[in-house]
C-alpha cells in the first residue's frame, strides 16, 4: 500500500501538469517558472529519485538536489522526470527493509545527520511531503485564476476524514 500511496501522490502532480496544459504555454510556462511551481516540482521529484537510489543501494541521501535544473524551468522537462519515476517505481519491495537515510539538520552550517528507517517509512514521508507541496501549488495556481480538483493536496487523513463526514 504504501508504494501506491506513492504512486497516488504522483497523480496530483499529474493534475498540476494537465492543468498547466490547458493554458497557453506561454501562460502556462510563465506560472510554472514565474511562480516557482517549477521549483516545487523538481524538488518533490528529487526526494522521489532519492528513495528510488536508495531501493538500489539502502541508502537514502535527501540532499542530493537538482536545484536550478532543466525541471525548473521547463514543464516538458519536468514531465518527462515524473514519468521516468512511476516508470520506474518499484511495484514490489521488502517495505520493512531498513534504510539508511541521510538529511541536513542544521540551520547555521552544513551538518548531515544519518538515521535510521524503513522503505515503508519514507513512503510515508513522500506522501506527506509532496502532499504539502502540492497544496502550496494549488494555492499559487488559485491566485492565478486556475481551479485545481477538490482532491488534489488533500492529505491521506483528511481525506478519509471527509469521506466520513460526507457519509453522515
Amino acid at each position: 500500500m504504501p508504494l501506491n500511496a506513492c504512486l497516488q501522490s504522483l497523480e496530483q502532480v499529474s493534475a498540476i501538469f494537465e492543468a498547466l496544459a490547458k493554458l497557453p504555454n506561454k501562460d502556462a510556462d510563465q506560472l510554472f517558472i514565474e511562480q516557482r511551481i517549477g521549483k516545487h516540482i523538481r524538488h518533490i521529484l528529487d526526494h522521489f529519485d532519492a528513495v528510488l537510489a536508495g531501493v538500489k543501494t539502502g541508502r537514502i541521501d535527501y540532499n542530493q538536489r537538482q536545484r536550478e535544473s532543466l525541471a525548473e524551468r521547463d514543464r516538458n522537462a519536468a514531465h518527462i522526470r515524473l514519468a521516468v519515476i512511476r516508470d520506474n517505481w518499484p511495484s514490489a519491495v521488502q517495505l520493512r527493509k531498513p534504510v539508511k537515510v541521510m538529511s541536513e539538520v542544521a540551520f547555521d552550517h552544513s551538518y548531515s545527520e544519518v538515521f535510521d528507517s524503513s522503505l515503508a517509512r519514507e513512503c510515508l514521508y513522500l506522501v506527506n511531503h509532496t502532499i504539502h507541496h502540492v497544496a502550496y501549488v494549488k494555492l499559487l495556481l488559485a491566485h492565478a485564476g486556475i481551479v485545481l480538483p477538490a482532491n488534489i493536496g488533500i492529505a491521506p487523513a483528511t481525506a478519509s476524514f471527509e469521506r466520513r463526514q460526507c457519509a453522515h
